[in-house]
């Protein structure tokens, strides 16, 4: 944002709208896909905490997409739960929607978080294809539909992710929504107890992996949305 105070404003109104939406009932908004394919999203809400299913069906999808993650740990229901609550719902600038398929069953989710309000970005999150029944295409549908709304509604500058230079798949996917490389961020494996994690360092010595930060091009995403 230019200034402190579009900075402050863009803030108030990121965090009042997804407040909003997390206190709702659950599927009081649904994002239909913008390829009217049947898939829809709907915000992850504070009710959802509470719902069985849906946390270990969160829990089951961490636990097979395991390598997509930069921390590894054995993900349990009570774990999920936790994270959900603290991490989703009462942390004011970040929300995760749940992907519908036409029969309004879970089959994935992706999210928003990580805002720098000064420079007015955000960045992808949690992409995760949770089902391998969930129709072909299901996660490029999802995520140009969450390009769209949050260009629309919460106005970013610019939109960003991260994703780790050996997920060939994710890779695949965000260069078919225009995302392009911006540059290469270093990581070291650092290992507690039964977690191994890999975190952004700064040394020059051995590097063990690496995520490529990557930022979309909503003018080409616009014009490439007709041909999803």
């Amino acid at each position: 944002m230019s200034d402190a105070s579009g900075s402050s404003d863009w803030r108030k109104k990121v965090c009042e709208r997804f407040g909003a939406l997390k206190a709702a009932p659950f599927a009081a908004l649904r994002l239909p896909s913008v390829q009217s394919t049947g898939v829809t999203l709907a915000p992850f809400t504070a009710d959802k905490v509470a719902d069985d299913a849906v946390i270990a069906s969160l829990t089951r999808w961490r636990t097979e997409n395991i390598g997509g993650f930069t921390k590894l740990f054995r993900p349990t229901v009570d774990g999920t739960r936790a994270w959900s609550r603290s991490q989703l719902i009462e942390r004011p600038d970040r929300i995760l929607f749940l992907v519908l398929d036409s029969d309004s069953r879970p089959v994935g989710h992706l999210g928003l978080s990580s805002f720098d309000f000064e420079a007015g970005t955000c960045e992808i999150d949690n992409v995760v294809r949770g089902e391998a029944t969930a129709p072909p295409g299901v996660m490029t549908h999802a995520l140009a539909t969450l390009l769209d709304w949050t260009y629309r509604s919460l106005g970013p500058a610019e939109i960003r992710l991260r994703t780790l230079a050996d997920n060939a798949r994710a890779l695949a996917l965000y260069h078919r929504l225009d995302f392009v490389p911006l540059s290469l961020i270093a990581l070291e494996k650092v290992v507690s107890g039964e977690t191994t994690e890999w975190i952004e360092t700064g040394r020059t010595g051995h590097i063990d992996r690496f995520f490529v930060l990557m930022k979309h091009h909503w003018e080409a995403g616009a014009a490439g949305a007709a041909k999803l």
